[in-house]
Order: C-alpha cells, then structure tokens, then sequence
C-alpha cells in the first residue's frame, strides 16, 4: 500500500465499521477531485445487516459529509481544507457469507459481490 493509500485508509477507518474490514486500494489526486478505491471485505463469521454499506459504514453514511475535509487533511491540505471525493467501493464477500437481521438472527440472504460507486455529490 502506497502513502496515499495508507493516509487515506488510516483518515476512514475509524468511521468505519468493526465487522468489515477495509483496505483501500488506490488514490488518485487530479486539480480538481480526489478518486478513491476501496474494498469492503465481509467475513462469514462477521454478519452485517444488508448489502447497502451507507447503512453501517458511517463514511459512506451518517458521516459522509465529513470524507472531503478528512481526505483533504490526509494528503497534507491544512486542517481546513476540502475537496471534490468519488469513491468505489468493491463489495467482497468470503464464500458462505450471508446477511443478517443482527436483531433476530434471521438470515436475509447470500453475499453478492459488486462494485457501487459514489460520486462527489454524494459527500456535499
């Protein structure tokens, strides 16, 4: 993992989520916008709600407002600084995994694996 990366997973992690690990993969800074890829990774013995990870990934979600400043500040851009984020995410599922109603314990269905990706609006 390259400094950008390491920046930018260290920035994240803790809004992330304790039952998902996450690794991003790769940065790329351009004048006008920060990309950012990043895999989620979803264990069997680790069950999360659904499939949406704005429900539980707080960067993606509750907190997403505050991704731009948090970038800006880890690729060195002063405590005050923001910037236009898109972000991929790759969904990545261990074999067997299988959502669940962390409530009731009900299985909700099968781990699929995809790749959805969150424009700049989405962190303004």
């Amino acid at each position: 993992m390259d400094a950008r990366c390491a920046a930018i997973a260290t920035a994240l992690a803790p809004l992330g989520h304790p039952r998902v690990a996450l690794a991003v993969t790769d940065v790329v800074v351009e004048p006008d916008r920060t990309r950012i890829a990043l895999t989620l990774g979803y264990r069997r013995d680790q069950p999360v709600c659904c499939s949406e990870p704005g429900c539980y990934v707080a960067f993606l979600g509750a907190r997403r407002r505050d991704v731009p400043a948090l970038v800006a500040r880890a690729l060195g851009r002063g405590p005050r600084a923001s910037m236009a984020v898109e972000v991929t995410v790759s969904l990545v599922h261990e074999p067997g995994f299988t959502y669940v109603d962390v409530r009731t314990g009900q299985a909700l269905g099968p781990g699929v694996d995809a790749r959805i990706e969150y424009d700049a609006s989405h962190f303004a």
